[in-house]
């Protein structure tokens, strides 16, 4: 039986859905870092069903109420723009056209599919009559993607994080059930970072029931890796500095020192603490990952936001806020891990300049972007491309280049350069927006733009986004910047209209 609206039960369906839609997405969120930020293949598999099972319930709540609005966002195009790209990537495509598209591509297929060019018919007649079959006639269709089902895998990758983001968009509207979220959000990066410190000061070492067996010297939570770790603190610790932040309000009274204790007792106050707790974890959490560029920059991105709050107004209670936070960070992690840390900053040029290291890796990255300028090798075939272009000194294994920008380009040409570039620039378009908003929306605002920045530029020596746990957690923070933009600018309106 159909249900309609006005009609008894279409509200309390149309609430349940939903609620199972928000509720769904809520834990994809919170669940992604757990089984090692979902890099296993069973992990990002049932992430991506998670997603599709919601899209189908989102498509069976347009079918049942068609009057409800579609969200579409700027933020959409460039997502939907790659997930082309790796489309036309994965098309077959005949000899003729894939050499005027990727002449290097074509040149090797000629070298090594049988039957591709004039050199390698006779292999190709030789083979099929060793199998009994007629000889080929014409040269196979092949698509740009070097490595077809890696191009596949992104793909699905894709579409569960461009449908989650558009989810998102349509079931979050208020900018009061987003601050919620960065709640949640705050919780699930907090419990990363007391089990990452729990598990590396008890010297326990372990993500559950798996024993570590890399990165035994520093904290990684549930993730294996440290600076993936630390990406997703980063992330974390500047959305709870922006909720504290935004809470923070002048007493339009005189109060003295007695009530002003008494007031550490009641609920707005408590929160206060609380998050102030979770900032102090999040942050030795970070220090302890030993993620050099994860410090720098998260901690960067932190000092920065708090002296535009500032800069926006002045006052004694932010400034004891922030001091109270520097001491119990700095204290705990020169006592804990000074001589770590500082012997790992020591031998960075060292890790950059050496034969075979970082440098060479991305020379030699910018050797494949140079061969395949237009579209790329194919999205995701990186490591299966690098090792035709890599060095007899670098003898460490590279599955990803440690630089996603110059990965993107490579993988994805000047296509997928330019649609990165216009991701950025919208995510950039919205944070600068946020700058003349007034209120607290503008404060959260702020910090999610210093959160997506921190991680931005901590790409440019790293692959976290390649982990799916920290691509949900950006394209939350993307959505929730989309969505309380709007609700500011709406507010504004109406304000000076």
């Amino acid at each position: 039986m159909k249900t309609h609206p006005g009609k008894p039960g279409a509200g309390q369906l149309e609430r349940t859905l939903d609620f199972l839609i928000r509720g769904g997405l809520l834990l994809i969120l919170v669940l992604a870092p757990l089984p090692f930020g979902s890099v296993e293949t069973w992990a990002y598999s049932a992430l991506e069903l998670g997603v599709a099972l919601l899209g189908l319930l989102y498509l069976y709540r347009l079918f049942l109420f068609p009057s409800t609005p579609v969200v579409f966002s700027r933020l959409l195009l460039a997502p939907v723009g790659f997930l082309l790209l790796m489309g036309i990537q994965l098309v077959p495509l005949p000899p003729g056209l894939l050499r005027a598209i990727s002449p290097c591509t074509a040149a090797l297929y000629a070298q090594t599919i049988p039957g591709y060019s004039e050199q390698t018919r006779d292999i190709a007649a030789t083979d099929a009559a060793a199998l009994g079959e007629p000889a080929p006639h014409k040269a196979p269709w092949r698509p740009l993607s070097q490595a077809p089902f890696a191009t596949r895998t992104y793909l699905l990758k894709g579409v569960a994080f461009t449908l989650f983001l558009f989810l998102f968009l349509n079931s979050f509207r208020e900018a009061k059930q987003v601050r919620r979220l960065l709640y949640v959000f705050v919780g699930a990066g907090t419990f990363q970072a007391f089990y990452g410190l729990l598990e590396y000061l008890s010297g326990h070492q372990h993500i559950f029931a798996y024993q570590k067996k890399y990165y035994l010297e520093a904290a990684t939570g549930t993730f294996i890796n440290r600076n993936h770790f630390a990406a997703f603190l980063e992330m974390s610790l500047l959305v709870a500095l922006g909720l504290l932040f935004s809470r923070l309000r002048t007493s339009l009274i005189v109060e003295t020192w007695r009530e002003r204790l008494i007031a550490l007792t009641d609920r707005r106050a408590s929160l206060n603490l609380t998050l102030l707790l979770c900032i102090g974890i999040l942050a030795i959490g970070l220090v302890l990952s030993y993620s050099r560029a994860g410090i720098i920059l998260g901690l960067a991105a932190a000092g920065c936001f708090c002296l535009m709050q500032f800069w926006r107004g002045w006052s004694l209670k932010k400034t004891l806020l922030v001091s109270l936070l520097a001491v119990s960070v700095f204290i705990p992690a020169y006592g804990v891990g000074y001589w770590t840390l500082t012997g790992r900053y020591a031998v960075l040029t060292e890790e950059f300049s050496v034969p075979g290291g970082r440098w060479a890796v991305w020379r030699e990255t910018a050797e494949i972007a140079r061969d395949y300028p237009l579209l790329g090798t194919g999205v995701g075939t990186f490591q299966y491309v690098f090792p035709r272009y890599r060095e007899a000194t670098t003898t460490a294994y590279y599955d990803y280049t440690h630089n996603d920008y110059l990965q993107v380009v490579s993988e994805s040409g000047v296509a997928g350069g330019i649609l990165l570039l216009l991701g950025v620039a919208s995510l950039a378009r919205l944070w600068r927006r946020s700058v003349g908003f007034p209120g607290e929306g503008a404060v959260i605002l702020s910090a999610c733009g210093f959160a997506l920045l921190a991680v931005a530029l901590h790409e440019v020596v790293d692959f976290g986004l390649q982990i799916p746990a920290n691509l949900v957690a950006l394209t939350f923070l993307a959505g929730c910047l989309a969505t309380m933009s709007a609700h500011a600018s709406r507010a504004s309106e109406i304000r000076h209209g």
